[in-house]
């Protein structure tokens, strides 16, 4: 079954696998179903019609209509997006408060566990474990030693703040 990973960055940039939430149906796609349903009355079109869907979700997240909430918590399913440890506690308390059947309150223990952990800068999400690319492996391949290298926030360029994105989205 497929699982949502959840990914630290330690003080040097490097990625780590911090966690593996069972079925990843859970994460991304429970989170769509449920803001879709409540702003369009219908279910998200998981395989065919998505890229309406998401600029119809866009549109919800830029009109003001969702809660800061819902907006933090649709904004952490997308590709590459980055959480920083200043912004644990919000991330936590957006996930607490999502009023669907999701794994966002399993997701928030596991943050709430990163915290304690003064090593952990930065979370990343993998929403769906069956595409095979995650921050452990985005930094590419090293011949020499036969193994992946972790993705690095400080060299790479693949990456995003949520909450940089918010504060802009607010300010426009």
């Amino acid at each position: 079954m497929s699982y949502t990973e959840m990914f630290g960055f330690n003080k040097n940039g490097d990625a780590y696998e911090l966690a593996d939430i069972s079925n990843a149906w859970r994460g991304a796609v429970a989170v769509w179903n449920h803001l879709y349903s409540k702003y369009f009355g219908e279910r998200f079109p998981t395989f065919i019609g998505t890229e309406n869907a998401f600029e119809k979700l866009n549109k919800a997240f830029n009109d003001g209509k969702m809660q800061e909430h819902e907006k933090i918590a649709l904004i952490t399913t997308y590709d590459n997006a980055i959480i920083k440890r200043e912004n644990f506690q919000e991330v936590i308390e957006a996930f607490r408060k999502f009023e669907a059947e999701t794994s966002l309150k399993e997701q928030s223990d596991v943050i709430e566990e990163a915290l304690k952990d003064e090593n952990c800068i930065a979370i990343g999400w993998n929403q769906t474990s069956v595409n095979g690319d995650n921050w452990c492996n985005f930094g590419g391949y090293d011949e020499e030693k036969d193994e992946s290298i972790p993705y690095n926030l400080n060299s790479g360029e693949k990456h995003w703040y949520i909450f940089k994105e918010l504060e802009e989205e607010n300010h426009d």
